[in-house]
């Protein structure tokens, strides 16, 4: 594996798009129609979205705008998955004979890409773009004054409304002898100058086996250490397993169960001592990165000056999204809950329909429903999810139906076979939860988020048309299914009468 250092000269557009660079903060307006504390996807879509309604908005972010999905998340993860879903796909045809030679990886160029594709990205979160549609930009810390103003520096802001879109940070790890400096997080990893051989990452989220798989395909040596019983343990357990031995079968080696002991380097190495059930091991890697969990961005925001209560997780909020602050909502990763680029979105549109456009004096009319937000773990395959977990089968009457993806040809046309579809039905088979592992769930799982808020039932499926061959035929498939399912002996009895009477 060839890697080089690479020259961020080349995407300094990128820093200078987002970030604080010879700006100069704006006097502030007497009053603000909304204040928005962050420039993450929530913060810029609730910005961005109040100005071209015409209120006069100011936002103020503490580092660099985009967020962590942009410079230090879904942006630079995604690009380096688009590389390695490719490498894998070579490995694959080399296996099968298919491609007589393997390619050569060169790991820092994949790195440099990312880093071109964010640079063309960032222009949309760029504060030239908040500018031009109205909107008033601030760097700075922002500390809350009242119920109904905040400063930033020796700057105060007043406000109708506000939004707290402040986002949140790696957890730290607290393992004895290691420090900070001793491991990467998502906001170092994507600087790296030279790829590692071998890579330690503790934690078994989304981000964790998305960088797994990632580093994997680039030819570092993966072993995941992990205190949960598998990888994903928030999904369907069947899925996340079935992921798992496609994992261990790719060379990524996976301890689960574990608790973490002590850090020590010898020479060039890193080790972790853990123990796994009775046992102590060390495990040694030439580099770590820790993906284990997320805290909120609170501190020093004088949130009791606003009478704004938060606890651990994030900020506490209603249905509504409004904090104990009836004059401020929140929005994004704060909350503590569904830590996804598209909640955020949602949440904010939702913010501006409530804070904006409701009854005076009358409570919000749009509430937040979780069960509407999917989520996808874009590893290969993908790992989806809409709606109530399959777990809820055995209340409230509620069925799986389930299908392998080697029914529906495109999967097989694609030698891409592997995972299946869970659908979980109510006793008038109105789709309730889906679960998805397939190539392409991310979207494919949109089918079950519609189906969910449209109250649709399974059977419906079966009346679609789909083009053929798609990988979105998998649901008229389990339609049908669930169709043959419903022909009782009793009704295929009738059935038999009827077509002798015919």
């Amino acid at each position: 594996m060839n890697s080089t250092n690479h020259d961020p000269s080349h995407f300094s557009e990128w820093p200078h798009n987002v970030g604080p660079f010879d700006h100069i903060n704006p006097t502030p307006a007497t009053t603000y129609n909304l204040v928005v504390l962050g420039g993450g996807t929530a913060g810029l879509v609730a910005a961005m979205g109040a100005a071209g309604l015409g209120a006069r908005v100011a936002l103020i972010e503490k580092k660099y705008l985009g967020g962590d999905c942009l410079n230090t998340g879904c942006v630079p993860s995604k690009a380096l998955l688009s590389s390695a879903h490719v490498i894998g796909q070579l490995d694959r045809l080399f296996s099968k004979g298919i491609l007589e030679g393997q390619c050569r990886i060169d790991a820092s160029k994949a790195f440099d890409h990312m880093k071109s594709l964010r640079n063309q990205i960032s222009h949309h979160d760029s504060v030239q773009r908040l500018q031009s549609a109205g909107v008033d930009v601030f760097f700075g810390h922002a500390r809350f004054q009242n119920r109904r103003s905040l400063s930033v520096g020796d700057q105060a802001l007043h406000f109708s409304k506000a939004i707290i879109a402040t986002g949140t940070k790696p957890s730290p790890i607290v393992v004895d002898g290691m420090t900070s400096q001793d491991y990467h997080t998502n906001e170092t990893i994507f600087s790296l100058k030279k790829i590692p051989e071998s890579l330690m990452i503790v934690g078994s989220g989304a981000m964790a086996c998305e960088m797994a798989q990632i580093f994997s395909q680039l030819g570092t040596k993966v072993k995941m250490l992990t205190r949960s019983p598998r990888v994903l343990s928030k999904e369907d357990p069947d899925l996340s397993m079935e992921l798992q031995r496609m994992f261990q079968s790719q060379g990524i080696e996976v301890k689960c169960g574990v608790s973490l002991h002590r850090f020590y380097q010898k020479n060039e190495a890193k080790v972790l001592i853990y123990q796994q059930g009775q046992q102590t091991y060390d495990c040694s890697a030439q580099d770590i990165l820790v993906a284990a969990g997320r805290i909120p961005n609170l501190e020093d925001l004088q949130l009791e000056k606003a009478n704004i209560h938060s606890n651990p997780q994030g900020l506490l909020i209603n249905s509504y999204l409004q904090t104990t602050n009836s004059h401020v909502y929140a929005s994004g990763d704060v909350v503590g809950k569904q830590q996804y680029t598209h909640a955020a979105d949602a949440m904010s549109r939702m913010i501006l329909e409530n804070a904006f456009f409701s009854i005076p004096f009358l409570k919000p009319q749009k509430k937040w429903d979780s069960q509407l937000v999917p989520h996808c773990t874009y590893t290969q395959p993908e790992l989806a999810h809409v709606g109530e977990s399959m777990d809820r089968a055995n209340l409230s009457s509620r069925f799986v139906h389930e299908m392998s993806c080697q029914h529906t040809d495109r999967f097989v046309l694609e030698d891409q076979p592997e995972g299946r579809i869970k659908v979980l039905v109510d006793s008038r088979g109105r789709i309730k939860g889906v679960s998805l592992l397939s190539s392409h769930a991310g979207e494919l799982i949109s089918l079950g988020t519609l189906a969910i808020q449209k109250n649709m039932k399974l059977l419906e499926f079966s009346s679609l048309i789909f083009s053929y061959p798609t990988r979105s035929e998998i649901w008229k498939k389990i339609s049908d299914q669930h169709r043959r399912k419903n022909l009782t002996p009793f009704l295929l009895r009738c059935l038999s009468r009827y077509f002798s009477w015919r």
